[in-house]
């Protein structure tokens, strides 16, 4: 008795979308904006605590950005802007098909001057 082809080709077309739902991989995402909830546009760092990792974005117009593919792992999440203070977040989980939803408000940076004599 001989295969049919077609069942074939559907059975390996079931094995690839099954494989492909379980690779080890999550994201990361988010919305970055002010203290007055005005959004911001950054760049986002992050990287695995583990294995050093580090991929880069940056978030768009209206705050928002994405980070996908991350292995999973523990992760340290770094954003910042002109004129306001870096925002870090750490450890931020990553789990197979998982993606964590951050909110990053960031705040003024404070304010150095140096006097020159």
């Amino acid at each position: 008795m001989r295969p049919n082809p077609i069942a074939t080709a559907l059975l390996c077309l079931c094995a690839s979308i099954t494989l492909r739902a379980q690779d080890p991989v999550g994201a990361i995402e988010g919305r970055v904006s002010d203290t007055s909830s005005a959004s911001v546009a950054t760049h986002v760092v992050v990287q695995n605590l583990e294995t050093g990792l580090q991929r880069e974005t940056n978030a768009a117009q209206d705050g928002f950005f994405r980070v996908p593919l991350l292995p999973v792992g523990r992760y340290r999440v770094s954003v910042d802007a002109p004129h306001l203070a870096t925002f870090i977040q750490e450890p931020v989980t990553v789990n197979i098909g998982e993606s964590v939803r951050l909110s990053c408000t960031l705040t003024l940076a404070g304010i150095t001057s140096t006097v020159n004599v």
